[in-house]
């Protein structure tokens, strides 16, 4: 049956008297349903067709608040309280390096990178809070645009009052409209194909608006999920050391001279001090000797750099691996510079025996130098002049001299002066710094080899070095910081020290020899130069030294300490994580401020129509154009489209048995709704004549329904089905609301 004007009215009649010509669409009856077809002019209705009231009650849909509401929570209020989770997990569980140690005297050679923080959580568990703010948006784009609807609805509402149609969707915008408003991003892709389409309508804001809306909170989601995934790829758990200083030092990893060795007075077998006839002999001798060859449990020597020279300091070999340190020690540092041309090193052979010499294989060999008055002699199997003392007895002279051999001619030669002047022994006092001269034949390497103060032992396969060398003493305040050395100042110190170290050396040679013969043929081969061979002997010098005096000092506590914990923690770079904060803050204040416009555009007056603005609006329009006779009677909550499916009320004394069928014929009628009629309704027909479920007009295209009568089945235990026109019929709740 066709819908008339009057049961689906378009315009608010209560807002018009009869006497106001109305703007509207012209209504044609269909077959079988009725469409409202838009026609492109404006019609002014007679007066015979003005609207009037209608004057049934309403039963309008409610909810309007509580769907608002609930559409706000299921936006801002997970981004806020996620946000706020993952915000209070990085700043709780941040570590930093910064102002922690600012009660301790220890300064740190790296800081914190300043573009990342350091969070003692787990990288895995920190990753999934962020990455829920993500997945919140993926599902909440349906919710934005349920508040959207609102003002839309209402806009809707107003157009459809007005008398121009320019501004009112056409059939397909509809569509569009009603994808968006669902939250499909399907949508978008048919929206973005129809601007395309050629001779097609203008778009209405109402389109405009509604695809904007859901482009601009897919977008946003979109971004929030492009950051959050820039955070994942960047985030990484490494190794960090949490540093805390220790207000009251308990270590003792410096070293001071035995306070035995201070003064005039020196207690026997405790140190040598600058007696050089008396106290040869010293119970520290042992621990000297475990120092040098690297067995100490107690000390050790170490190499450093500081203040562009090498040195090499003294501290304990039991240092706690998670302690930074502050501490006095002793360090010596040695400069040697190659002098073979300078001591005329050379090679010469001569005839030993008085007869002559009939072949080469009885000439003798040699490599003779001279420095000096002081030093000379010869690298072939001596030791030259070495430690020569005019204080010493002649026995003592020749028992350090002439027992002393070394096979590949190495000396060593101290002085109290530079250049070679002031052998040690001369004077009762040993000054710092001090000088010594060393050499010896070794092989080398290609490199050294051509080097011009490499001097060739005839055809041998070894080349002769001397080289002239300082050593000085000092008090090094140094820091050690995660197991290394980090700095620190050096103040010369007297003689003290030094006399006990050359005399050591001197008085125990056997132990420094080995050690400085083995420095020689190592260097040998490992260096490229002359002067990378004399700092590689330099540095092995120092730390051979110190360790012999070792043995003379004892611990003093640390002047400063801190505690270094070895951590994993999560690096989280600030760019991502500030972006995707501010983005869920966007997200959440979008869902406030289309909440607030949502409340403004009397949500109560446009729910009915927003909440029709839906597939299921449509198919209640199509299918259900009769239910407010339902919705009258039944005292349940319309609170949302549900309400207008009279299967809805049947649990109030009504039921609706109807059901839908589908028809594949050419046409836009491809939805029927059939009810089964009752035992006194059937018709019984041949028993050869199947059940027709389906009207004329959507087997046969018929233009009139109505007037084909009613099919039925022959067969006595068959019912028939009564079909329902497809149409829409608007209710009295629609011109209640507009």
């Amino acid at each position: 049956m066709a819908v008339g004007a009057s049961d689906a009215p378009l315009l608010d009649a209560t807002t018009r008297n009869s006497t106001e010509p109305v703007t509207r669409t012209q209504h044609v009856a269909a077959p079988s349903h009725a469409v409202a077809a838009l026609q492109t002019h404006p019609q002014t209705l007679p007066e015979s067709e003005k609207l009037v009231p209608i004057t049934a009650h309403s039963h309008p849909i409610e909810g309007a608040l509580r769907d608002i509401y609930w559409a706000l929570c299921c936006i801002s209020l997970p981004m806020l309280v996620l946000t706020a989770i993952f915000m209070g997990l990085v700043y709780a569980y941040k570590v930093s390096h910064g102002v922690g140690t600012a009660d301790s005297s220890l300064g740190l050679p790296v800081s914190d990178d300043p573009y990342a923080y350091y969070v003692n959580y787990s990288a895995t568990r920190l990753i999934t809070v962020s990455s829920w703010t993500s997945t919140v948006t993926s599902f909440a784009s349906s919710f934005v645009m349920a508040l959207v609807s609102y003002p839309l609805a209402k806009s809707y509402l107003s157009r459809s009052q007005a008398p121009s149609l320019e501004k009112l969707p056409t059939p397909y915008q509809l569509r569009l409209i009603i994808g968006c408003v669902g939250g499909g991003f399907g949508s978008l892709w048919s929206w973005l194909q129809y601007c395309f389409w050629r001779q097609r309508s203008k778009q209405p804001t109402l389109l405009w608006v509604s695809a904007s809306s859901l482009l601009g909170a897919g977008a946003l989601s979109f971004a929030i999920l492009a950051v959050d995934t820039w955070l994942h790829v960047t985030t990484s758990t490494i190794s960090y050391d949490a540093i805390s200083p220790v207000s009251q030092p308990s270590f003792s990893y410096g070293r001071v001279l035995d306070p035995n060795c201070d003064g005039e007075s020196r207690a026997s077998g405790v140190c040598i001090g600058n007696n050089f006839a008396g106290l040869l002999y010293f119970e520290s001798l042992t621990n000297a000797t475990e120092t040098l060859m690297n067995l100490s449990s107690t000390n050790i020597v170490l190499p450093a750099h500081l203040d562009g020279r090498d040195l090499a300091y003294l501290t304990a070999a039991d240092r706690h691996p998670d302690l930074d340190f502050q501490a006095k020690t002793f360090a010596l540092s040695t400069q040697c510079t190659p002098v073979s041309k300078q001591c005329h090193l050379e090679t010469t052979s001569w005839c030993p025996f008085p007869q002559g010499c009939n072949s080469q294989v009885q000439l003798a060999r040699g490599m003779p130098y001279d420095c000096g008055p002081t030093l000379f002699g010869g690298l072939s199997n001596n030791t030259g002049t070495p430690f020569n003392s005019s204080l010493l007895d002649d026995d003592s002279q020749a028992a350090i001299s002439s027992e002393i051999a070394s096979t590949n001619g190495f000396f060593l030669q101290l002085f109290r002066k530079p250049d070679f002047a002031e052998p040690f022994g001369t004077a009762p006092d040993s000054p710092n710094p001090f000088y010594f001269a060393t050499g010896a034949r070794v092989a080398v390497s290609s490199a050294l080899a051509a080097d011009p103060e490499a001097v060739q032992n005839n055809a041998d396969a070894d080349y002769g070095f001397i080289f002239s060398c300082n050593s000085t003493f000092f008090e090094l305040d140094y820091k050690m910081i995660n197991g290394s050395f980090a700095g620190g100042t050096t103040t010369p110190v007297d003689g003290l020290l030094a006399s006990n170290a050359v005399f050591t050396f001197i008085y125990y040679l056997s132990y420094t020899q080995n050690v400085m013969e083995g420095a020689f043929i190592s260097g040998g081969v490992q260096s490229n130069n002359s002067q990378q061979f004399a700092d590689f002997l330099a540095q092995r010098f120092s730390e051979t030294t110190l360790s012999m005096v070792s043995g003379l000092t004892v611990a003093s506590p640390n002047l400063a300490e801190q505690t270094r914990e070895r951590l994993l923690v999560t690096r989280l770079p600030k760019a991502p994580f500030y972006v995707l904060i501010v983005l869920n803050l966007i997200y959440a204040l979008l869902g406030i401020i289309l909440a607030i416009i949502a409340l403004a555009s009397q949500p109560r007056r446009s729910r009915s129509i927003q909440a029709r603005l839906s597939i299921g609006g449509v198919i209640a329009a199509l299918l259900e154009p009769e239910v407010r006779e339902a919705a009258f009677t039944s005292k349940k909550s319309n609170s949302g489209i549900e309400g207008a499916f009279a299967e809805y009320y049947n649990d109030s004394g009504l039921s609706d048995e109807g059901r839908v069928l589908v028809s594949d014929r050419a046409g836009n009628v491809a939805f029927e709704k059939i009810r089964p009629q009752g035992k006194d309704e059937i018709s019984i027909r041949h028993s050869d004549e199947p059940v027709i479920r389906a009207s004329s007009a959507l087997l046969d295209g018929e233009q009139n329904r109505e007037t084909e009568p009613p099919r039925v089945d022959p067969s006595p235990t068959s019912s028939v089905v009564q079909r329902k026109p497809v149409g829409y019929v608007a209710d009295s709740r629609d011109s209640d609301t507009a």
